[in-house]
């Protein structure tokens, strides 16, 4: 039996062939979407991995960014020449060169040299401090001690907050639960630190090899600065356009001029608030005085929960000295010194360096907080390159619009 097409309905024929296609259709990008978040996590593991490798040339690259303006500035007030014999029009191009090359090598082994050497005697100031506490201090006395004062403080709060608890009929049931495991962990706070301490120096120990590694790197990179810049704009030539690259090239720059102000004015204010928080704690005659006021300056880096991390570490010190009232000392002290960089030092040393708003800044921070230690540290420099590129964008978008 033979079929007659004419007969058959074309409407039919159309609406079976769109129901296929969109079957196959949505089949297809199911199978798609299924497959994303696989591809997704390779490219992912791919870059982290890469990430991973090449971590000796990352912190090599920062290393260089920070310490080159020292060189730089070193290398100034070294080889400032005040009679020259010749003039460089009678000298040699290449003569030229090599001395740039000697003067820039000088500079930059004076600069490792200076901060080695810094960054040494802090630490042997710190060892000598620790070591002559723990020649008068019997340890085996001051840890039991202080694991006694930590079970005595958790034994005290969980009796007289559990009679509290009990009596009061304002708080829910699931409420006083979690206040009890709050109070129940206080217990454990001496093996956290201890653990945190332990996974602190493991942590050192792993990327010791590639910090040591990333120094010899930068040292190379600012030697020879001019030779990466040179083959950095080539290749950028064969890569962009011309009119991109100078684009790519003011950014870069602006980019700097926020992140480098903000570095220094940063570091300058640490600093100063490490000296006198070293000198005050010194005064109330906290232990330690050197090295709390010194983390309390370094913790000064981290905008808004810095300052709260070094005011903790040292009333926990002053509490676990010999005269807790320390602590309140301490904490007295801290808290006018942070009231004073807040007020004073800041906004005349910082000032508007990334032009940020103190909501943006803690939002910024915690995002940071995400991504750790120097995610917070690094948190207020990326917003500010963020603002940046921002508000080119809304420039370029205004310009279009009123063309």
């Amino acid at each position: 039996m033979r079929y007659n097409f004419d007969h058959v309905d074309r409407v039919a024929i159309k609406v079976s062939i769109y129901v296929i296609l969109s079957f196959t259709i949505i089949y297809i990008l199911s199978s798609i979407v299924n497959v994303i978040p696989e591809v997704c996590m390779i490219i992912l593991n791919t870059f982290l991995y890469v990430l991973g490798v090449l971590k000796p040339l990352w912190i090599a690259l920062i290393i260089a960014y920070l310490l080159y303006p020292i060189s730089v500035w070193i290398k100034k007030g070294l080889f400032k020449e005040i009679i020259k014999r010749r003039r460089k029009k009678e000298q040699n191009g290449e003569e030229i060169k090599k001395k740039e090359r000697f003067k820039t090598f000088v500079s930059v082994l004076v600069t490792y040299v200076l901060i080695i050497s810094i960054i040494t005697t802090v630490i042997i100031m710190g060892f000598v401090m620790i070591k002559g506490k723990l020649e008068t201090t019997n340890l085996d006395s001051l840890i039991s001690g202080t694991k006694n004062y930590m079970d005595e403080t958790k034994v005290f709060l969980e009796s007289n907050l559990k009679a509290r608890l009990d009596a009061s009929h304002l708080l829910s049931t699931d409420l006083k639960d979690k206040v009890t495991e709050f109070v129940q962990g206080i217990g454990n706070v001496g093996q956290v630190i201890f653990d945190f301490i332990i996974n602190l120096f493991s942590g050192i120990m792993d990327n010791l090899i590639s910090f040591m590694l990333a120094l010899v790197l930068a040292f190379y990179i600012m030697v020879d600065l001019e030779f990466f810049e040179k083959i950095y704009k080539e290749g950028q030539r064969l890569i962009l356009p011309k009119r991109y690259c100078n684009r790519i090239n003011r950014f870069l720059i602006e980019v700097d001029g926020v992140v480098s102000k903000f570095i220094r004015g940063q570091l300058l204010d640490c600093s100063i608030v490490a000296a006198i928080s070293i000198i005050s704690l010194s005064i109330v005659g906290l232990e330690y005085a050197f090295l709390v006021g010194l983390f309390a300056g370094l913790a000064n880096i981290i905008p808004y929960f810095g300052p709260f991390i070094g005011v903790a570490v040292a009333v926990v010190i002053g509490l676990l000295s010999p005269e807790p009232i320390t602590a309140l000392y301490a904490l007295i002290v801290l808290g006018v010194i942070q009231q004073i960089d807040g007020n004073i030092l800041v906004p005349r040393i910082v000032g508007q360096s990334v032009g940020l708003h103190p909501v943006f800044i803690l939002l910024a921070v915690i995002v940071g907080i995400q991504f750790g230690l120097v995610g917070m540290i690094l948190a207020v420099p990326t917003a500010g390159v963020v603002k940046l590129v921002v508000l080119k964008i809304v420039a370029a978008r205004k310009r279009k619009l009123e063309s």
